[in-house]
């Protein structure tokens, strides 16, 4: 078995894992707010929008970032974190349709993860603990 496919195999098995932690997560705060908890319309035109600039190369954070605030979809301190785990499942499966098509050196893989998990966990972390202003 080649390294990418035991690549592509272990983001999808991450990927599964998430999607039930989350739902979980998420079924347990229904139970507590007495209601499902469903995104607004514009919140899902708004994801669509991004994720499509993103596939195109453009990037979805900052698409999102400018639309959430001109709309005043969420707070300004709720960004980060909603971005992060907002893009799980459509970066999966960005990532597994390019790695599939494209042809990218191993290495190159690894270290853009690699880059992409630190950036997310660490900018999150930073830029939350900001002030508004």
């Amino acid at each position: 078995m080649q390294p990418k496919s035991i690549l592509i195999f272990f983001l999808i098995a991450i990927a599964i894992a998430y999607h039930a932690f989350w739902f979980v997560t998420e079924r347990r705060r229904r139970h507590q707010h007495q209601g499902p908890l469903r995104p607004r319309g514009i919140a899902l035109g708004i994801a669509f929008v991004a994720n499509f600039f993103d596939t195109l190369g453009i990037g979805s954070y900052a698409t999102t970032t400018s639309m959430s605030k001109l709309w005043n979809v969420m707070r300004d301190e709720k960004i980060p974190g909603t971005l992060n785990v907002g893009y799980v499942m459509a970066t999966v499966v960005q990532a597994v349709i390019f790695m599939t098509i494209i042809e990218v050196e191993f290495t190159t893989l690894i270290s853009i993860i690699g880059a992409a998990v630190v950036g997310a966990f660490a900018g999150a972390g930073v830029v939350s603990g900001l002030s508004r202003r």
